[in-house]
């Protein structure tokens, strides 16, 4: 059925559909504006997690690294040069002494 500006019955065609159409841009718009709503949320919680799990990374980073300083001497007290040094449990990690015995 056509529906141009004539009535029908004493309605008029032309009252219904601009009401419908203001019915649809009303909801259209509340749709729309949700919907950006939502996006902004959304961008706002991923924001959040990131920045949260670079607080996490950097404080294990921080606190997982140790400096641990000495000197290696044979019995009579001299500096050993060269002397590797590891981690006890991981020999992935590891330094030599310098020419002082030191590391």
């Amino acid at each position: 059925m056509w529906i141009g500006s004539s009535s029908y019955q004493g309605v008029s065609n032309t009252g219904i559909l601009k009401s419908f159409i203001l019915d649809l841009y009303s909801v259209s718009k509340d749709v729309l504006i949700n919907f950006f709503l939502n996006i902004k949320t959304i961008f706002n919680m991923k924001q959040i997690l990131f920045s949260v799990f670079i607080l996490l990374g950097s404080i294990s980073i921080t606190f997982g690294q140790r400096t641990i300083k000495g000197q290696v001497t044979d019995s009579a007290g001299d500096a050993i040069i060269g002397a590797n040094i590891l981690v006890k449990g991981d020999p992935s990690i590891g330094t030599i002494t310098d020419l002082e015995g030191n590391f």
